[in-house]
């Protein structure tokens, strides 16, 4: 006899075979189970067996509420066929330890779901030398005592999971700060389990430090009760050892790398030299030093097999090699020099060429595709050199019509261009003579004549299927076009086979903004055939109300809460008429419900300008939020020196910020000292940000500032983080907002009753 819950409110979610098996007792008929659940997406429900979906245990109601300690009665389910009960799912009220009784006699069940009081968990994480081009160590964060959070295991252990490239790392294990007054426990080197880590690692000052010579699966687990030279267990999928450099790249700024700072552009690779191994070069030939970039400091940097944490020279973020470019304008060839044995960067620049080449003269290609009408195009493609004396371009075909005057064309440009003709429609087998004739400086001429017979083809030629994309802020959040912000050609519209085109995507709450295009933005002088809609092309009566125009045609919109968003084009369609956008909730500001300052201020937590939840501001009021900084230490050299900040909504700026334009100014007191710092944002009617410094009296026993606890509206509200436990011991902080009644405020080691109205 078995009973398995399954769904996304459980550990093991909706895959059959990670479903959690529930203890049968035969005597009275019971199946029961203790351990953690979440609200979840949907909830949970119950299966005879882990192999099978069917039969199974279902709610009575979609998402039916469960409340802790009543009896609700089980639906069973025989089939999927119609007429079977719905697949209901069961919800609990918020995420908690709950212990699940369900008794059953035949196809007959019942179910009792009791909430556990279980201590709250400590956060561990993993801290170490993050870069960002690594997001998967660390989450990119370099050094940040709160960079990777560790993941309970239940049983007191947690761990840390990873798969990252090849290259050396380097961590610890904290309790998520360095600050001694606030507590810091860090674990290192000295307390590595030698016996169950995977050999190999190194004491790099107090750090755990490891070397994977290609891709691996890193597990970092952390018993915090176990001997302190045992508490840390490292494990790799392979053996730590020093990676092996197959190639060396430059990286730079895009004006001499053509990509910006990529260590994945193989078109910047160094070659070895073949007769003295360990020189590595690269040369960037009729490099053109104009009025424009001339003088212009250039910085670069080489990294090792494509990726930074494997190595790089000049060594360390922020440190890179330069190189200034000529004063004198011309054509320069650039060498970049590596020498592994003494890790030195070099460059050579070696002019090749003045400002005007020598003349060559000019070649055409002819090229002819046939039109679904039966007219042919015809495209003279002609390549040349920039700089030719007296230039001029007069082009006739003979008895043709042609689209651009070749005469418009203002002078020889470097590289090639096209000049594009097209006729009427041609008979079978019309003989059509082509002649070109381009003046050349001195007199010369070059001829290109060309007699071509076109006979059609029977079978009509497939046609091109039409290519289109989104481009929009993809900064914003990953799930948007793909991340990249406004890549004219970032994200492909999938071919619904009906003439329409679509794009389907989740994102979080925020505002987003997109155009749709054929791979190219709209230019009368470069790329007149580029098509952009936006905002004016957009079906009013078939879309979500409440999108706007975002400046420069773009459709933005806002969404309160996680989404569903779907964007149809039907080129086809009337020019107001051709995107239709839809999405799963309504638009409309954002729900905020988190502010975190953020700015240059040296004490600020995490790095400047980021969104660390230590500067996270508290709600002490209604619309009143604040965040006190305790025991800054302001040196003599810190004293009076000015910095810049300000506050941002849900983790960033996209949602709300203050100031909406530029920074607040914060300067420390004039005198050093031990400051108690308050930051206080009025985030209703006239909004107001501003700060208080207080000196700290110095006396013989350190005294914790109290935490400033009120009630209004059904809320608590304080200055520090805290929980709300009801009269009967259970935690009911989710439940603030709707709190009535008399209630204890845990805020660190303070206990205070609350009456709430």
């Amino acid at each position: 006899t078995t009973l398995y819950m399954i769904g996304d409110a459980t550990q093991g979610g909706w895959a059959l075979e990670n479903a959690t098996a529930l203890a049968y007792d035969a005597d009275s008929k019971t199946f029961t189970w203790t351990g953690d659940l979440t609200v979840g997406t949907e909830g949970f429900k119950f299966v005879v067996s882990n192999t099978a979906y069917v039969p199974c245990f279902v709610a009575a109601s979609e998402g039916q509420q469960l409340v802790s300690g009543e009896q609700v009665a089980l639906v069973y389910r025989e089939n999927e066929e119609a007429g079977a009960p719905a697949d209901y799912k069961f919800k609990v009220p918020e995420d908690g330890n709950y212990t699940v009784v369900v008794t059953m006699d035949g196809t007959e069940a019942s179910m009792v779901v009791t909430q556990n009081s279980v201590a709250p968990v400590p956060q561990w994480y993993v801290a170490g030398n993050g870069n960002e081009n690594v997001p998967e160590w660390v989450n990119g964060k370099n050094w940040n005592p709160d960079g990777a959070p560790m993941t309970a295991n239940g049983d007191g252990t947690f761990s840390y999971s990873t798969t990252i490239p090849a290259g050396t790392y380097e961590f610890k294990v904290t309790n998520g700060t360095w600050e001694a007054e606030q507590g810091s426990v860090v674990y290192d080197y000295n307390h590595i389990n030698a016996t169950t880590s995977t050999s190999g690692y190194e004491n790099a000052s107090g750090n755990v430090k490891f070397t994977i010579s290609e891709q691996a699966d890193i597990t970092i687990s952390l018993n915090p009760e176990a001997a302190d030279n045992e508490k840390i267990t490292l494990t790799s999928s392979i053996p730590f050892g020093q990676a092996v450099i197959t190639v060396w790249t430059v990286v730079g700024d895009a004006a001499l790398c053509g990509s910006d700072w990529d260590p994945a552009d193989a078109n910047n690779d160094m070659a070895e030299d073949a007769e003295t191994p360990g020189i590595w070069t690269k040369t960037y030939e009729n490099f053109e030093v104009n009025a424009d970039n001339a003088g212009t400091v250039i910085s670069f940097k080489a990294v090792a097999n494509h990726n930074y944490s494997v190595g790089e020279v000049p060594q360390g973020e922020g440190n890179n090699a330069t190189l200034t470019l000529p004063e004198e304008t011309g054509i320069y060839n650039i060498t970049l020099t590596l020498n592994t044995g003494d890790w030195t960067l070099s460059n050579e620049i070696v002019k090749v060429g003045g400002e005007e080449p020598e003349p060559v003269e000019p070649t055409a290609e002819w090229s002819f595709l046939l039109n679904g009408d039966n007219s042919l195009t015809v495209i003279c493609t002609v390549n040349a050199l920039g700089g030719q004396t007296d230039p001029s371009a007069v082009a006739g075909l003979v008895g043709w019509m042609y689209v651009d005057n070749p005469a418009t064309q203002l002078g020889w440009v470097a590289g090639s261009f096209e000049i594009m003709y097209t006729t009427e429609v041609l008979t079978d087998g019309q003989t059509v003579t082509l002649n070109a004739t381009w003046n050349w400086q001195d007199g010369g001429v070059f001829t290109a004549p060309e007699t071509f017979i076109y006979t059609f083809n029977e079978e009509e030629p497939e046609p091109v299927p039409a290519a289109w994309y989104i481009a929009g802020n993809g900064d914003v959040d990953a799930a948007w076009v793909g991340g990249l912000s406004w890549d004219v050609a970032g994200v492909a519209l999938a071919d619904n086979g009906d003439g329409t085109y679509g794009y389907e995507t989740t994102v979080p709450a925020g505002t987003y903004q997109f155009k749709i295009t054929n791979g190219k933005w709209y230019d009368p002088n470069t790329t007149p055939d580029g098509i952009n809609y936006g905002y004016t092309n957009v079906d009013a009566a078939a879309s979500n109300s409440g999108y706007v125009d975002g400046g420069g045609n773009n459709v933005m919109f806002t969404i309160a809460s996680e989404a569903t968003i779907t964007i149809t084009l039907n080129p086809a369609a009337m020019d107001d008429a051709k995107i239709i956008l839809a999405s799963t909730v309504g638009f409309g500001e954002a729900v905020v419900d988190r502010w975190t300052l953020a700015g240059d201020v040296p004490f600020f937590a995490g790095s400047a300008w980021g969104f660390d939840a230590g500067n996270d501001l508290v709600e002490t009021a209604p619309g009143v939020w604040t965040k006190v900084y305790e025991n800054v230490e302001v040196t003599s050299d810190m004293a009076g020196q000015t910095y810049q900040y300000k506050v941002g909504a849900n983790g960033g700026f996209d949602v709300d910020q203050y100031p909406a334009q530029g920074n607040n100014t914060f300067t420390m007191p004039a005198e050093a000292g031990s400051y108690n710092i308050t930051f206080t944002f009025n985030a209703e009617g006239e909004r107001t940000l501003g700060f208080e410094c207080v000196m700290n009296e110095p006396t013989s026993i350190d005294e914790a500032a109290a935490a400033v606890i009120t009630a209004a509206d059904g809320r608590i509200y304080c200055d520090k983080d805290f929980i709300i436990v009801n009269l009967a011991g259970q935690d009911v902080t989710a439940a603030n907002g709707d709190l009535q009644g008399t209630y204890l405020v845990v805020a660190g080691d303070e206990v205070v009753k609350v009456m709430v109205d």
